[in-house]
Formats: structure tokens, C-alpha cells, sequence
């Protein structure tokens, strides 16, 4: 491709606790991103993401689910991008193996905020006061989504039905 990225990691957290490495399709990744990059407008990265898969009750216990997963309310969590520019991305080991198309939008939701956080633009995020906090956060979940929606109908001719409540803080 020329853009210098040669690969990326790939590595598997198991029940235990320990990383092991995994085989990954590291032109599948490079695609990905490429994919985001043409659609965001962000510089491409040195390097890709590294794709780390954990078990989901990782995500159960995360403040992303804040340790609830029941047929009333599931832990719906797939994968999630480990903020403060760690350049990781976090997927659900149930789905290490998945042939879904859907799935891969899920990771380039999740590119998205690679790449966003690469850009340098949210540096200082986690020093705002709590409601501008909340209205960036939820600019960058709007942008993913959209990527995301882009990434369905123009790779796979479809749109999925995507969550539309980015926030908790009144912006819709």
C-alpha cells in the first residue's frame, strides 16, 4: 500500500487473565482502516490498531455494562476501543471467528475512534467539565456511527438499524 503500516497485533486475553497471540488477517485490518481513513478524513496512522480479544464478561464488568447481563437488559458490547489513545481494540472472543459482514462494521465503528484519537483533537478530553465532556464523547459516538452506516451500504449494499441515543447527556 505505501503508506508504511506493515501490520498490526493481534492478541487474545483468555479467561485467565493472559494475552496470547492470534492470527488475524492484517490486510483485513489495513483494509478496514484504509476504509475509515477515506471516509473521515483522518491521516492515516504509522500502525493499525491492535486487536486484543477478551472474554465478554470483560465487558460485563466494564463500566460499559457496570456488571449487568440479563435477558432483561444484555450486555450488548461486541467490541470497544480502549480510550486514552492506547491504540487497542477490544473485541468480544465470541466473535474472534466471525464470517458476519456485520461484525466487521462493528470493528471499523471502533477504527473510527482509533483514528480519532490518533488525530490529536480529543487530547485533552478527560479535562473538560462533565457536560462538554459528554457532548464530545457523543460527537465522536455520532461519527462512528455514521461510518459505520457508510460501511454497511457501501461495502455490503445494506443499512443496519444502528443505536441512535448516542448520550446520556440530552444531545439526539
Amino acid at each position: 500500500m505505501g503508506n508504511g503500516i506493515t501490520g498490526t497485533l493481534v492478541s487474545t486475553v483468555s479467561s485467565n487473565g493472559n494475552a496470547y497471540l492470534d492470527v488475524m488477517s492484517n490486510e483485513l485490518i489495513i483494509y478496514l482502516l484504509s476504509w475509515a481513513v477515506f471516509y473521515t478524513g483522518y491521516p492515516m496512522p504509522d500502525k493499525p490498531p491492535e486487536i486484543v480479544y477478551v472474554t465478554h464478561q470483560y465487558f460485563v464488568d466494564s463500566i460499559l455494562c457496570k456488571g449487568v447481563d440479563t435477558v432483561e437488559k444484555p450486555c450488548n458490547v461486541r467490541a470497544a476501543y480502549n480510550d486514552y489513545n492506547s491504540g487497542v481494540i477490544e473485541v468480544d472472543e465470541k466473535f474472534k471467528d466471525s464470517k458476519d459482514p456485520y461484525f466487521k462494521s462493528i470493528i471499523v465503528h471502533e477504527i473510527v475512534h482509533y483514528l480519532q484519537d490518533k488525530s490529536g483533537r480529543w487530547k485533552d478530553l478527560y479535562k473538560l467539565p462533565d457536560i462538554l465532556y459528554c457532548q464530545e464523547r457523543s460527537y465522536r459516538q455520532r461519527e462512528a456511527y455514521v461510518v459505520q452506516d457508510r460501511y454497511n451500504e457501501d461495502v455490503h449494499n445494506r443499512k443496519r438499524l444502528l443505536r441512535r441515543n448516542y448520550d446520556s447527556c440530552g444531545m439526539r
